[in-house]
């Protein structure tokens, strides 16, 4: 099917192509009787401090919140994936941040990407070291939208 469940993202690669963002932003206005908000550029992976005003139509386009950026979700998981790759037989690792830095990702974006993912600083925080505690399990949350939810099943 192509869907990809992942440490803190699901999606599907063909709904984050440019098209399928507009198709959904413009349902999404539709439904909730809003103006379409702005499109985010096509092949745009990283948006930096986002204005309050846009961060829920940045979530429904497929980036996920990161400290004070927004990442693409399919990249998320690359940097996950490369992480776990990393820690494999190392209990403690210092991460490879060549993949976080040539897309763009600040420090505080990355560390929140690593608590995120399920990793725990070991040791000081100077020694840059992680280590994976496991994902934990979060209490419940409500959808975005959750009128969505009421609607149909009213």
């Amino acid at each position: 099917m192509g869907i990809v469940i992942g440490s803190i993202s699901v999606f599907h690669a063909a709904l984050l192509k440019p098209a399928a963002v507009r198709l959904r932003l413009a349902l999404l206005a539709g439904y909730r009787e809003k103006a379409m908000p702005p499109l985010p550029m096509p092949g745009l992976t990283l948006i930096d401090q986002p204005e309050a005003k846009l961060r829920a139509a940045i979530i429904d386009a497929g980036f996920v919140p990161l400290g004070d950026q927004f990442l693409r979700g399919d990249l998320t998981e690359r940097i996950a994936l490369a992480l776990h790759r990393q820690r494999i037989d190392m209990p403690r690792f210092v991460p490879d941040r060549a993949l976080a830095t040539s897309i763009g990702i600040g420090e505080r974006t990355y560390v929140a990407m690593l608590r995120a993912m399920g990793f725990v600083p070991a040791g000081q925080p100077v020694e840059g070291r992680w280590k994976w505690n496991g994902l934990q399990r979060r209490a419940r949350n409500t959808p975005a939208d959750s009128s969505i939810i009421r609607k149909h099943r009213s």
